[in-house]
């Protein structure tokens, strides 16, 4: 029996193994980088995301603020005097147009104790952009129905990565994407404005490019429909209007009514003017006319002949003319005279007696007269006008008359 003797020869190795680990290496190292790099742009992503929120936080404050304060904002006059104002006014808000706020302002409280429009420990700068500000301006006709109050939030400085000499297209655009269509920026090629999908406007910042901004401008469509604080239009209402405090007017109060006095009315203390424009209130179910007479001027100190203004009448109104004494001066003699008294004394001389019983005594009386509980003085004086002459009978030097007139309705 013959056998066969296998030999096996080993090969040389030819290093597949450390390839393959230099291959894994790589691979390691090119997925730590790009994994650095995404959590590195991640980073960069919620930065952006973050400071459009900033800005639109900012947005939100500076609308309440325009709100509160749209009519000193607007260019509308100052209540009139003794009528508060709806809101104090801040300091911050009292220079000329455009406005320029800053976080600060913004965060203060308000005059009258109240929180500020932002809260109190919102922060100072978003995270890109360096810091924040607001600007406000007018457009239009202002005050009045045409006029716009336009704002915006921008950043202070270029959205950029630290580092970055110049602003970053990519967080600019991160930021844009974040804004919900509120925002804008100011484009390398006219960054002398910031552009946006609803708004195109000057840059506060200047010729600075990468400068991030987002609308604040109220929306006053419906601003006009409402009944506002300082509103200027005419106002007209098809019902009634109940008001808790008093009503003030600096002008005047117009009764568009022609009721009939002494007509029957239904609301017990309601004013109204008649059909001859003169006032009436309605009592127990009537109209009384208050108004009748309507004094036109008084004049005073006058001296019996003094010619009395004549009234000037409109509108089927008649003249009138009351006259009174202001102070007497009358002389009293003859009839004007009733003293009664007894009479005491004794009589010298001489004299007769006639047919008729009569007695005549010549000679000198000498005696005095004292009053009695029925004697009396009585003085007659009256005050008259004729023909716009006043009239004072058994005027003195003293004697004076005062005149009162006007229109009445007949």
């Amino acid at each position: 029996m013959t056998g066969r003797v296998i030999m096996i020869r080993r090969l040389p190795q030819r290093g597949f193994a450390l390839v393959e680990l230099a291959i894994a290496a790589v691979i390691l190292t090119l997925g730590a980088i790009w994994m650095a790099t995404r959590i590195g742009n991640d980073v960069q992503d919620a930065g952006a995301r973050a400071t459009a929120r900033y800005l639109l936080s900012v947005k939100g404050a500076v609308q309440a603020m325009t709100v509160e304060h749209f009519d000193h904002l607007a260019g509308y006059p100052p209540p009139a005097h003794g009528v508060a104002p709806p809101a104090a006014v801040p300091g911050w808000l009292l220079g000329p147009m455009p406005l320029d706020v800053d976080i600060v302002q913004l965060r203060q409280p308000r005059v009258d104790g109240q929180p500020g429009y932002l809260p109190a420990d919102f922060p100072d700068t978003p995270v890109y952009g360096e810091g924040a500000r607001a600007r406000i301006w007018r457009e239009g006709s202002c005050p009045g129905e045409s006029c716009r109050l336009q704002a915006i939030v921008h950043t202070t400085a270029p959205v950029r990565a630290a580092g970055e000499p110049a602003y970053s297209p990519e967080l600019v655009g991160q930021v844009m994407m974040a804004t919900e269509g509120y925002g804008g920026h100011a484009p390398p090629g006219a960054p002398g404005y910031i552009r946006g999908a609803i708004f195109n406007v000057v840059n506060p910042a200047g010729e600075t490019a990468g400068i991030v901004a987002v609308s604040a401008s109220l929306d006053t469509t419906l601003f006009h429909q409402f009944v506002r604080q300082g509103d200027t239009r005419q106002v007209w209402l098809q019902n009634t209007l109940d008001v808790a405090g008093a009503v003030s007017t600096a002008t005047g109060l117009a009764l568009n009514t022609a009721v009939q006095a002494g007509g029957h009315c239904t609301h017990e203390g309601m004013y109204a003017s008649t059909a001859r424009q003169s006032l009436a209130v309605c009592m127990t179910g009537v109209w009384f006319e208050l108004t009748r007479y309507v004094v036109t001027g008084i004049a005073g100190d006058l001296v019996s002949g003094a010619t009395l203004p004549p009234p000037q009448c409109q509108g089927g109104m008649q003249p009138f003319v009351r006259v009174a004494l202001q102070s007497l001066d009358v002389t009293l003699d003859g009839a004007n005279i009733d003293v009664r008294g007894r009479v005491s004394g004794s009589i010298s001389g001489g004299g007769s007696v006639s047919e008729t019983g009569s007695v005549s005594v010549s000679g000198s009386f000498e005696g005095d007269i004292y009053s009695t509980a029925d004697s009396r003085i009585r003085v007659a004086q009256r005050t008259g006008a004729t023909a716009g002459v006043l009239d004072i009978s058994e005027a003195g030097p003293q004697a004076r008359a005062y005149a009162i007139y006007g229109c009445h309705h007949v």
